[in-house]
C-alpha cells in the first residue's frame, strides 16, 4: 500500500477506464462477462517446496500462512511453503549471497522497479500463461499495466491484492455541529466547503474539517500524473496535471485552524491520532486496508467514495497492488504459477473479499458486490465506497519515482507553509529531482 502502500504503476494517460473495461492486450479479450477460472491448472504432482519472501512488509510466518499459506497448502496438497520473514532477519541480500533458492517474491507496485533493478531475478511468465490458457481478461486492466510495462509487453508476475482510497468521517462531530454528512459522488470543492464549516474551535478544542497522508495522494492520483517522463527519464513534477493536484490538496490544509506543521503532513501517527485518538478531525483521505482499525477504535464512523475533481467526473484513485512474481532462480516454476493461479482464482479472490475485506483485482462485478459480506460491522457501513467504478491509470514505474515523489512532497510543504507558490515549488522541485536521478545514475554506470 504507496511507503507500505504508497503506490505507482503506468501511464500518461489522464483518461481512466471503468473497471471492467479497457484495451485488449495480446492474450487479452475483452467481453460481456469475465470468463470463470476457478480451478488452478494441472501441473506435476510430485511433492514439492516453495520458498515466498516479501522483502517490504512485517508479515510474520504466522501472518503470513494465515492470509495465503495455510489456503494454498489446502488447495494444492502437493505443495508446502517455507516463508522467510523479513522479521526473521530474511532479506533479498541475504537471499541472493546465501543462494537460497527462491522461487516468489511478492511486492507492491512502487516497489518493483527498484527490486528489478537490483536484484535482476524477474521472470517473463507469459509462456506459462499460455501453456495453462489462463485468462488475463479476468483481471482489472489497470492492475497489469504497470507490470506490462516493467517487462516490455510481457509479464513478471501477476496481481493479487490492491488498496484504494476513500474519505473517512467522523459521525459524531458532524451530528455535534449540525453540519449533513458527506455524501458519495462529491467533488473536491464540495468536500472543502465542507471542511471550511467543519474547521473551528469549540471551547479550548481545535477541530479540524479534513486531513489526509500526503504520500497517498501523490503515489494515487486521480489525473495519473506522472513522477517521472517515460520518454526522458527525467522528473516530470512542473506541469499542470501536478499543479491541479497541488493547489487542490495544500487549500485543504491553509484553512484557518485547519494548517499543519510542516512535517506533520507526513506523520502517520500524528495524523490517525487527530482522527481516530483525539477526534478532532472530521475527515480523513485515507486507504482501504484501515476499515477493521477504525471499527475497532470505538468511533462512530462511515464513509463515502473518494471525492473527484470537475474534469474528470466519476474518477477514483489509482491503486496500489501487490504483485507475486514468479523468480528466474525458480527450479519449480510450473508449480509457482499454480500457486499464483489459485491466489488469483474467483474462489480465494471472493473468500478474501468476503472475509478479509480486500479489494478484489478482478473485474467481475459479482465477486466485488460480495465486498466484506461476512463481517458483522460492514452492515451499518458504506464500506463499498473503496470500490471505485472507475479506476485512475496507474503512473509509469520507474526506478526514481521515489526521489522525485520525496521532492514533490518538498513542494507540497512549501506551499502550505507559504515559502512558496505552486509553480515555484513544482519547478524547483523537479530540478532537484533531476539533479538526484542524474546522481543515482552517474553512481550505477560507475558501478558497472
Amino acid at each position: 500500500m504507496k511507503r507500505g502502500l504508497l503506490l505507482v504503476g503506468i501511464s500518461t494517460l489522464m483518461a481512466a477506464v471503468v473497471v471492467g473495461c479497457g484495451g485488449s492486450k495480446s492474450g487479452e479479450e475483452t467481453g460481456n462477462q469475465p470468463a470463470k477460472q476457478e480451478e488452478p491448472a494441472a501441473a506435476v504432482k510430485e511433492p514439492v517446496e516453495l520458498t515466498i519472501h516479501n522483502p517490504s512488509s512485517g508479515n510474520t510466518t504466522e501472518s503470513f500462512m494465515e492470509l495465503y499459506g495455510n489456503a494454498i497448502e489446502k488447495k494444492l496438497p502437493n505443495i508446502k511453503l517455507k516463508f522467510l520473514a523479513s522479521k526473521d532477519g530474511y532479506s533479498m541480500d541475504k537471499i541472493l549471497i546465501n543462494k537460497v533458492p527462491l522461487d516468489i517474491f511478492y511486492e507492491s507496485d512502487s516497489f518493483l522497479p527498484v527490486r528489478i533493478n537490483q536484484y535482476n531475478f524477474q521472470y517473463d511468465i507469459s509462456d506459462l500463461i499460455k501453456k495453462y490458457n489462463y485468462d488475463l481478461n479476468r483481471i482489472i486492466p489497470q492492475n497489469l499495466q504497470g507490470v506490462r510495462q516493467l517487462a516490455g509487453g510481457g509479464l513478471y508476475g501477476l496481481p493479487v491484492s490492491t488498496t484504494s482510497l476513500a474519505l473517512y468521517y467522523n459521525k459524531e462531530l458532524f451530528d455535534k455541529f449540525g453540519v449533513p454528512y458527506p455524501k458519495d459522488g462529491m467533488n473536491w470543492d464540495e468536500v472543502y466547503d465542507l471542511a471550511v464549516k467543519m474547521t473551528r474551535k469549540d471551547g479550548a478544542t481545535q477541530y479540524r474539517g479534513l486531513i489526509y497522508i500526503l504520500p497517498n495522494i501523490g503515489n494515487m492520483n486521480q489525473f495519473s500524473a506522472n513522477y517521472v517522463d517515460p520518454k526522458t527519464g527525467k522528473a516530470s513534477l512542473s506541469n499542470d496535471q501536478w499543479k491541479k493536484v497541488l493547489d487542490n490538496f495544500a487549500r485543504f490544509y491553509r484553512i484557518p485552524g485547519n494548517e499543519l506543521e510542516r512535517e506533520t503532513t507526513v506523520n502517520n501517527t500524528v495524523l490517525q491520532n487527530y482522527f481516530v485518538k483525539e477526534q478532532t478531525a472530521a475527515m480523513k483521505i485515507d486507504l482501504s486496508t484501515l476499515l477493521k482499525y477504525h471499527e475497532d477504535s470505538g468511533m462512530n464512523w462511515d464513509m463515502v467514495s473518494l471525492p473527484t475533481f470537475k474534469e474528470l467526473p466519476g474518477v477514483g484513485p489509482q491503486l496500489s497492488t501487490s504483485f507475486w512474481n514468479i523468480t528466474s532462480m525458480s527450479k519449480h516454476k510450473d508449480e509457482a504459477f499454480q500457486v499464483l493461479q489459485f491466489l488469483t482464482s474467483d474462489e480465494f479472490q471472493l473468500e478474501m473479499t468476503k472475509k478479509r475485506m480486500l479489494v478484489p483485482i478482478l473485474a467481475d462485478p459479482e465477486i466485488r458486490s460480495h465486498f466484506g459480506e461476512d463481517v458483522e460491522f460492514t452492515k451499518k457501513r458504506n464500506v463499498k465506497a473503496v470500490l471505485p467504478e472507475r479506476i485512475a491509470n496507474p503512473m509509469y514505474l520507474s526506478i526514481h519515482n521515489d526521489a522525485v515523489s520525496k521532492q514533490y512532497m518538498e513542494a507540497f510543504k512549501d506551499v502550505i507553509t507559504g515559502v512558496k507558490d505552486s509553480n515555484t515549488a513544482l519547478r524547483d522541485a523537479e530540478e532537484k529531482a533531476n539533479q538526484t536521478i542524474k546522481q543515482a545514475e552517474l553512481q550505477q554506470g560507475a558501478r558497472k
